[in-house]
């Protein structure tokens, strides 16, 4: 859930590489968008304009989610200095979808 989708675009394209989408929703046939990331994939839900099926209560910023990369951490850090972008915090790896 985004307050701006297109600033949640160029951070996520422009920034950690990942590729823009477009769908048409099967549910209800609205156009929406995504991100691709290898394998992984964000539907992005505009806090404006909430769709179903979404949480119970859609918040900006709110998502549970691992990205799984090959760049290591400290590259990761690197790219996000470059670009003026703080990291509040890492979780432990433990927390991942898979074993790391």
């Amino acid at each position: 859930t985004v307050t701006d989708i297109n600033k949640s675009i160029h951070f996520y394209s422009n920034i950690l590489g990942m590729e823009l989408q477009e769908f048409l929703s099967t549910t209800d046939n609205v156009k929406r968008k995504s991100l691709k990331f290898g394998t992984q994939k964000i539907n992005l839900h505009e806090a404006s304009k909430p769709f179903k099926p979404h949480a119970h209560n859609p918040l900006p910023g709110t998502m549970d989610i691992c990205f799984l990369s090959e760049i290591n951490v400290n590259d990761w850090i690197k790219i996000f200095d470059k670009f003026d972008i703080k990291i509040e915090g890492f979780i432990n790896q433990e927390n991942c979808c898979i074993k790391i």
